[in-house]
Order: structure tokens, then sequence, then C-alpha cells
């Protein structure tokens, strides 16, 4: 195929790991994928600093395009776009698998998202990175949200007891929503196009 005069390369938050991999395992992603650890996102200047270190291998690289995988996660995001650089078009990793409708609704129906790789690091993310106990998360959550969602990818099964580890821990009911990879992966496909241009 013609586009493959154009090597691309991709760099992913590893909140999708299990689901880009399964995406290449598929056939429907073809390239090398570097991941950054999700919990850059709790310090999007350290994330910002990591994307550059990790994008420099790129200067010298030919006719390598490089496809970040991410949302506008830190405010310096577009001025790391480049003709050879692209970026999936959405605010973040829950709109890139809902889709931007789908997501605008379920949060202001006051869901809080919950996807695989941050479930089975809740307690990481709630207490170590937010500095939560479980009265202040529950005053914390209570305040804007009315309930969890967790995505269920299909890549792993649904660690339902951890779900109720962080019900009990914020005090707001989880429900389970089985979603597709189909908006992950046309909204990657729509930025490889660019990129091979």
């Amino acid at each position: 195929m013609k586009h493959k005069e154009s090597k691309l390369r991709f760099i992913a938050c590893s909140i999708f790991q299990a689901e880009i991999q399964h995406l290449i395992e598929q056939n429907l992603m073809e390239g090398p994928v570097e991941f950054i650890d999700s919990m850059y996102h709790m310090n999007p200047e350290q994330l910002e600093k990591q994307l550059y270190e990790t994008l420099k291998s790129d200067v010298n690289e030919g006719d390598v395009c490089t496809v970040l995988v991410y949302g506008e996660c830190h405010a310096g995001m577009s001025n790391m776009l480049t003709p050879k650089i692209q970026r999936t078009k959405a605010m973040n990793c829950i709109e890139l698998v809902l889709g931007r409708e789908t997501y605008r609704k379920l949060r202001k129906e006051g869901a809080f998202f919950l996807l695989p790789e941050w479930t089975h690091r809740w307690e990481e993310v709630f207490t170590e990175e937010l500095g939560l106990n479980e009265r202040t998360a529950k005053d914390f959550f209570g305040e804007m949200h009315e309930t969890m969602i967790y995505l269920d990818t299909g890549i792993k099964p649904v660690p339902q007891h951890l779900l109720n580890e962080i019900s009990d821990f914020t005090g707001l009911p989880v429900q389970v929503l089985p979603v597709s990879l189909d908006k992950l992966l046309e909204t990657i496909q729509e930025v490889m196009k660019g990129a091979q241009v």
C-alpha cells in the first residue's frame, strides 16, 4: 500500500495500552508504539516535559510521522504539533472512547468515568495522587458527581471487586458501560491519514 512510504510511530498514554495492543494484534494499527505512564496526567507540567523528551528521538528520523494518542492533556499540547507530529482530536481520553456527544451527555448527568487501567490503580490515583481518604473522597466526589461509570472496553474482565471498593470509598454507585473500540480506532485512523500526507 502506498501510504507505507510514510512511516508512522505512535506515542500513547498507558491508559490505552491494552486497547491499543489489541488493535495492533487485530492489524487495525501498524507501527511502533511507545506508552507513557498515565500518572503523568496528575502533573501536566511533567507530562509536557516527558512528551517532549519522547518526541526528541523523532527529530532526525526522515519520513517518520508521529501520532500522539492523547487529548488536551496539558496546556502546551497544541504547541507540540507540526506537519510531522499530529494528535488525536478529543478533549480527553474518555471522549476518545465515547465520542464527543456521548461523553458530554454523561458528564452533564454527573458521571465520573473509570477506564480499566486507572481502575486497577484506583488507590494510587485517589489516595496518593489526589490525597483523599474515605471521608474526604465522599465529599470530593459527592459535590460534583452522581455516579461513576466504568467503561468496559472488552479487553479485560470487569474487576467487580475493585468497583465495589471504589464505590465504598467514594460513596457513589458504580455502573458498568460496555463500549467498543470503534470511536478510539476511528479517531486514530483519522489522524493517521493526515499524518501520511
